[in-house]
């Protein structure tokens, strides 16, 4: 059987489905994982043409180009960044809810249907889907007027529906298909629910080319951080849960992944897209059962080696099944926003959690250190103790 996944392997390489490789900005990084070098597709040059033109327009409240960068000293690898326009100019803010999941949006609040036609790159279309599937919904591409980077967009599917910001398992699907639709190892999907720092109620993903963020490597911290398997693997049919080590990260939070679906073949074969979205729709549904906010990054495929759990009576045989590649789905749960607090001097959104943090001022900017940072998110982001390990019990057996 065929699988619907837009990745797969060439030989020793992975490859995006139908286009040529291109040298990118993460060209040499992706020689060591065996990856093609980067190549800008169809999707990523409407994204970065459509950025560049609305900022030489003049669309942009903010301009990337004043944005300040330093890296923290220490070993988790933070960075920080400033721009005294973002939030001196930011759109104003919808008032907040208090609900994760809210039924639906508030008409009267401002949502992306009430932008300026200079805000809209263009639009995704909507795909037919392959063997049966589920086609994607088309997906309207903003340029993010306060942008945390060049090239920060806003991704909306539907956008004239007006869903609250409540992500399901279509938009984890639609998600890993914008995802696979760029050519670029850089590039990466946010989420921030409701109560989770999340600015307004209507439903979008947030796209950022990290080539842009100052990162060595094209890549964030969070994604060098070890992991301990809680449930599950990436072979044939199976999906999988993973853990931050505690002791290497600033925050509690989950990796999934999946493997490929039932008799597909290959050294490498290509993850099941529709079970990784199940899952991980699965687990923010407990989420938003327990009212808990959470912050999401979905992150392409990278040649992890294959972690064995030591000990075990199955290592041997699960060892010689060949492992997918799988994009990456890192959830966080965590407390509400304002726990926090304004003395921070930082946000507690998605890029906090995954090492890029962005100050409120300039005296915050110059002052941060790795252990105010990861003092002020483990007291007061991170989901406590008994949350967590009660969360952790009931994920683990949704994974197969």
């Amino acid at each position: 059987q065929a699988a619907s996944s837009p990745w797969a392997l060439e030989g020793p390489r992975l490859r995006r489905a139908g286009a040529p490789a291109m040298e990118g900005c993460c060209g040499a990084r992706a020689a060591e994982r065996l990856l093609p070098p980067d190549r800008d597709t169809d999707f990523d040059r409407l994204l970065l043409g459509g950025f560049s033109k609305a900022e030489q327009s003049g669309v942009l409240r903010a301009s990337p180009a004043i944005i300040q960068r330093r890296r923290l000293s220490g070993p988790l690898g933070l960075m920080a960044q400033f721009s005294v326009e973002h939030y001196a100019k930011k759109r104003k803010a919808n008032d907040r809810p208090q609900q994760v999941a809210p039924a639906a949006s508030d008409p009267a609040a401002f949502n992306f249907t009430k932008v300026g036609e200079s805000e809209i790159i263009g639009v995704v279309p909507s795909a037919a889907g392959q063997d049966g599937e589920r086609p994607s919904p088309p997906v309207t591409v903003l340029v993010n007027v306060s942008p945390l980077a060049t090239s920060h967009v806003l991704l909306v599917p539907e956008v004239e529906r007006c869903r609250p910001q409540v992500v399901t398992e279509e938009d984890f699907l639609c998600g890993l298909r914008l995802l696979a639709l760029s050519g670029r190892h850089d590039f990466r999907l946010l989420f921030n629910s409701l109560v989770g720092f999340a600015s307004v109620n209507h439903f979008h993903w947030h796209g950022v080319y990290l080539k842009h963020c100052g990162l060595p490597d094209c890549r964030l911290p969070v994604e060098m951080v070890e992991r301990s398997r809680v449930a599950g693997d990436i072979t044939e049919g199976r999906t999988c849960i993973e853990m931050l080590c505690e002791s290497q990260w600033l925050i509690r939070g989950l990796v999934l992944t999946a493997g490929c679906r039932k008799g597909t073949e290959g050294l490498r074969p290509p993850a099941d897209l529709h079970a990784l979205a199940s899952l991980a729709s699965h687990l923010v549904a407990l989420l938003h059962r327990e009212n808990i906010p959470h912050n999401i990054i979905v992150v392409p495929p990278c040649d992890r080696k294959r972690r064995q759990i030591a000990g075990s009576g199955m290592a041997h045989e699960e060892a010689l099944k060949p492992l997918a590649l799988t994009p990456e789905i890192y959830i966080f749960p965590r407390q509400p926003e304002d726990q926090l607090g304004d003395d921070a001097g930082f946000n507690g959104a998605i890029l906090e959690m995954c090492g890029l943090t962005i100050a409120h001022s300039e005296e915050v900017f110059r002052t941060l250190s790795e252990s105010s940072v990861q003092q002020a998110l483990k007291a007061r982001v991170s989901l406590p103790d008994a949350a967590f390990d009660k969360l952790l019990c009931r994920a683990a057996w949704l994974a197969v």
